[in-house]
């Protein structure tokens, strides 16, 4: 549709005619970005919801915008790349039963468990709590990248990253009060963010890549390389929180708890 015309690209001859109807702070940042050279060579680098997390430090509003509409169009076939990566290790997990010496037999129960008695339990002595957790995921031109597979995989991997930017995400949920509500059951309240770095790794000599994957370290690695040792030779530079490529975005993660604590509900 053409008043998303600014969105799929800001740099376009008549981008700026699809903004008529945005406010004027977002016109106005519009028109900034627009004429920013720097950005329009790294909007032809990365792809689109790449580009529009990383502007959203200079044009808060405009990126902000761009992301509500964006987010839609990528969450669906994130979370279906996502689940089946998870199904895949879990499948690798379960094949490890095989080499059990003895016969193993599992039952499945007729008893349906108290959930909420069990939680209830478990909650006696702890009226407040904080629980985080946090899932990251390598994404690439818009495809997931898991763990290598293999030897091979992992070459592979590393010669599609070689001179390329790609996306970390970290998603993060915090489940929080565990309060009782007026019938005496647990009450969970919870609260989900996301942070985005992108990471540029150099370009790659393929003698590299095959002496770095024999060292054994990108194993069971996503991505395929470990930006805490070795791996941290590769990445030419990095935009966003450098722990947030590690697993949980620090900053973030800190400052969301403080507001909590503030508010009295942890």
């Amino acid at each position: 549709m053409e008043q998303y015309d600014w969105i799929r690209n800001p740099f376009a001859t008549n981008a700026i005619n699809s903004t008529e109807a945005l406010p004027l702070q977002i016109r106005e940042e519009f028109t900034d970005l627009n004429n920013d050279m720097t950005l329009k060579l790294y909007f032809s680098e990365v792809p689109l919801d790449v580009f529009w997390i990383y502007v959203k430090k200079e044009y808060p509003h405009i990126s902000y915008k761009a992301i509500l509409t964006l987010l839609p169009f990528s969450t669906t076939y994130l979370c279906e790349q996502s689940f089946s990566t998870l199904v895949l290790i879990k499948n690798d997990k379960r094949s490890c039963l095989k080499d059990l010496d003895q016969e193993l037999r599992v039952a499945l129960s007729n008893i349906e468990p108290n959930i909420k008695l069990l939680c209830s339990l478990k909650q006696a002595q702890l009226p407040k709590r904080l629980i985080v957790a946090a899932d990251t995921v390598f994404i690439l031109e818009n495809e997931v990248l898991g763990r290598p597979e293999s030897t091979n995989h992992n070459i592979e991997m590393l010669t599609k990253l070689s001179g390329k930017c790609h996306e970390v995400l970290t998603c993060v949920t915090l489940v929080y009060g565990m309060e009782k509500d007026a019938n005496g059951e647990p009450v969970f309240l919870e609260k989900s963010f996301f942070d985005s770095t992108i990471v540029k790794i150099t370009d790659i000599p393929r003698s590299v890549i095959t002496e770095y994957v024999k060292t054994g370290e990108p194993e069971f690695k996503a991505g395929g390389y470990s930006i805490t040792e070795l791996g941290a030779t590769l990445v030419e530079r990095i935009y966003g929180d450098y722990y947030n490529i590690i697993g949980l975005p620090a900053y973030r993660t800190a400052k969301e708890i403080r507001a909590l604590l503030d508010a009295q509900l942890i």
